[in-house]
């Protein structure tokens, strides 16, 4: 029975749209570990707001802000609160309470030996260009020594998001990679560990 989810590939959406679009790729991870900013996350634990350093349309909103998850996703609400079980338990998506909401890997990860999640924004807040860049790396899966890296990438100006990912290596737990505005979504990859495997690309995929 296949179990072992492995997957090596590159997101970009133009998120201000209703439905982003997605090309997959192979780019390398840009690797913040040793120049960003490390938020050393516990177990379900939210990052609090974080600037960007610029405004960002997502969905029809501007934003400057992102509050980050331990277990691989983000959201640009500064009120966001949810129980802790629904953290790191993965949902179908839009999900009730995640609105403007991104999702790199939402699955149940933990630090183990690192320091995750990374942040670290490029370039001059003068310029139109800059990117800001949340990395977690090597982090593992909860309860076994599987290990994840992967980025989301946010640009100024042009408001994309892009995904890259070196390793997803999860066998345990339910994945959710995709976008989410206001209860309305677009879901790249659904994982559900139900013994069975289901494992469901929707949207799309190319």
């Amino acid at each position: 029975m296949y179990r072992l989810l492995t997957l090596i590939f590159l997101l970009g959406s133009t998120v201000y749209a209703n439905t982003p679009t997605f090309t997959v790729g192979s780019d390398p991870l840009l690797n913040i570990q040793n120049t960003g900013t490390a938020l050393n996350l516990g177990d379900d634990q939210m990052s609090g707001m974080k600037p960007l350093g610029f405004d960002f349309e997502f969905y029809g909103s501007t934003f400057d802000e992102v509050n980050i998850s331990m277990n691989g996703f983000f959201t640009f609400q500064n009120n966001f609160s949810v129980p802790r079980s629904r953290n790191y338990l993965s949902e179908v998506i839009p999900a009730t309470s995640f609105n403007y909401t991104v999702y790199p890997l939402w699955t149940d990860l933990i630090n183990n030996g690192t320091q995750n999640p990374y942040i670290k924004t490029f370039g001059n807040t003068s310029d139109t260009d800059q990117y800001f860049v949340i990395g977690w790396y090597n982090a593992r899966e909860y309860n076994n020594s599987n290990r994840n890296s992967f980025e989301a990438i946010l640009y100024e100006t042009t408001n994309v998001i892009e995904f890259r990912y070196d390793k997803i290596n999860v066998s345990n737990h339910d994945i959710t990679i995709g976008l989410q505005g206001n209860n309305e979504a677009v879901t790249y990859l659904r994982y559900e560990d139900t013994n069975s495997t289901a494992f469901n690309r929707t949207e799309d995929w190319s």
